[in-house]
């Protein structure tokens, strides 16, 4: 179960790279995926909190640099 959830977390955030890294190249989005980007900006960020405060559970804290 945690091995899909952490497969997950990877292959959102890959797709999201793919989009942003189009938007940053000033290459149109279709609406489509203009929300598709917006929605998994919102998931990751959701994800990357969570990630934090399970590393911080264990006395991690490289995640959370500058803060």
């Amino acid at each position: 179960m945690q091995q899909r959830k952490l497969y997950l977390i990877a292959r959102l955030s890959n797709e999201y790279k793919n989009l942003a890294a189009r938007k940053e190249l000033g290459l149109s989005l279709t609406a489509k995926e203009e929300q598709r980007y917006t929605s998994l900006q919102g998931r990751i960020q959701t994800y990357d909190k969570t990630l934090k405060a399970v590393d911080a559970t264990m006395g991690k804290h490289q995640r959370n640099v500058g803060n």
